[in-house]
């Protein structure tokens, strides 16, 4: 075995050594993310003492969604205070808030239409 060799076995022995049961490689992951942690976390600082709004959030689209259907059902089941007011659910997309108003005209005043567009 060469010196090379030597040296690249002792260095893969030194980064699988063990501290108190984990890794020498592990620690050195663990404290590189903690390190970017703290920095984040000191960014976000400088950044609220400015007065400047902190770094977007990491953005999750199917957590985002669940938690919009799950809002929409609960809208769904809460009751009208307004005795007047008439909520009407699948109608079709190309459906505008004149075309409503028209058909729902010859029943009574309407006061107010709204299509949410979501």
């Amino acid at each position: 075995m060469d010196f090379a060799e030597k040296m690249k076995k002792a260095a893969e022995e030194k980064k699988n050594a063990n501290v108190g049961g984990t890794a020498i490689s592990e620690l050195q992951q663990k404290l590189e993310r903690l390190n970017e942690d703290q920095k984040k976390e000191n960014e976000d600082k400088k950044r609220a003492d400015q007065g400047l709004p902190n770094k977007a959030k990491n953005f999750n689209l199917a957590k985002k969604l669940e938690e919009l259907k799950k809002k929409a059902l609960e809208d769904d089941e809460k009751k009208v205070i307004d005795p007047y007011t008439v909520k009407v659910r699948k109608f079709p997309y190309d459906t505008n808030e004149h075309d409503l108003r028209l058909i729902f005209e010859e029943y009574g005043e309407i006061t107010r239409v709204r299509v949410p567009m979501d």
